[in-house]
């Protein structure tokens, strides 16, 4: 149920005013009429009045109560590419590719009534040396939003790539595209790409700050390496060791955007190498002060 705002005089809470039906009711119901953005409320700068995640593909829609002015933060990330299972004994496979990750604060006059928004998929397992690449996740279509006085057609995080035989899988970007679908911003700035895939000779999955981080891969005389570490994504997954099994969730990449780990088929008892995880899309609403 909406809260209406109560507004009181300074007299009605002047020392000494006498206890009204009125005052108890704003003590009552006016913070959560700040909450609630209701009629005549003080306006509250820099803090989120509305949230929408998606996990699957959806529509973003714009709060009813965005003003002009406000502020929209989203953040986008892609899925994690897989790593590789080399089918012959003693020989390694790389990592996958950590997903790449697009954060941007977007004036909400820019940006249309609803925006459709794409998950990317996590690569599915394999078991042979070349992984599947993560799916890209996307924020808009063309032509919707207006960046720097330039026509943007939506804004991507790509996915990682997967293990190829010889070549682990690279990071994920993140891209702006225009109304035709050409690129114009790479977005490969530090830490929001993806870390790559641990190499195939055996090594630790590379770090990100925003994407995924990279899956690890096994060596055949040093035991595993761990799965890239990120702060706002998924980890990599980590490469089994050469006594044996890993347990599925340590080899598979980290929700969101983690690249799977590599493995080794003389090492393991596990048929298929580490998945990639899948993307995910957070959009904040923020007031700002004019």
């Amino acid at each position: 149920m909406a809260i209406a705002w109560t507004t009181l005089t300074n007299a009605q809470v002047a020392a000494g005013a006498a206890i009204t039906t009125a005052l108890m009711t704003a003590l009552r119901d006016n913070p959560e009429g700040i909450a609630q953005r209701a009629t005549g409320h003080p306006k509250i700068f820099g803090c989120a009045y509305d949230y929408q995640e998606f996990t699957a593909n959806g529509t973003w829609t714009k709060p009813s109560n965005a003003e002009t002015g406000d502020r929209v933060i989203v953040h986008l990330v892609g899925g994690g590419g897989g790593g590789g299972r080399d089918t012959f004994a003693g020989n390694v496979c790389g990592g996958g590719g950590g997903a790449g990750c697009y954060h941007i604060f977007q004036d909400i006059d820019d940006l249309d009534a609803t925006m459709s928004v794409t998950i990317g998929a996590g690569a599915s397992a394999v078991s042979g040396p070349n992984g599947n690449d993560g799916g890209n996740s996307l924020f808009g279509t063309a032509p919707t939003i207006s960046v720097d006085g330039q026509q943007v057609g939506f804004f991507q995080a790509n996915g990682g790539a997967g293990n190829n035989s010889s070549t682990p899988g690279a990071g994920g970007a993140a891209q702006s595209y225009d109304a035709t679908g050409t690129a114009f911003d790479d977005g490969a700035l530090s830490g929001f790409s993806g870390g790559n895939g641990g190499a195939n000779a055996g090594g630790g999955g590379c770090h990100s700050v925003y994407g995924g981080g990279g899956g690890g891969s096994p060596n055949n005389s040093a035991g595993s390496y761990q799965g890239g570490m990120s702060a706002f994504a998924g980890r990599g997954g980590t490469a089994p060791d050469q006594n044996g099994d890993v347990a599925d969730y340590i080899i598979n990449g980290e929700f969101p955007g983690g690249g799977g780990g590599g493995v080794d088929s003389s090492m393991t008892g596990d048929t298929v190498a580490g998945a990639g995880a899948n993307g995910y899309c957070q959009v904040w609403c923020l007031r700002e002060d004019a």
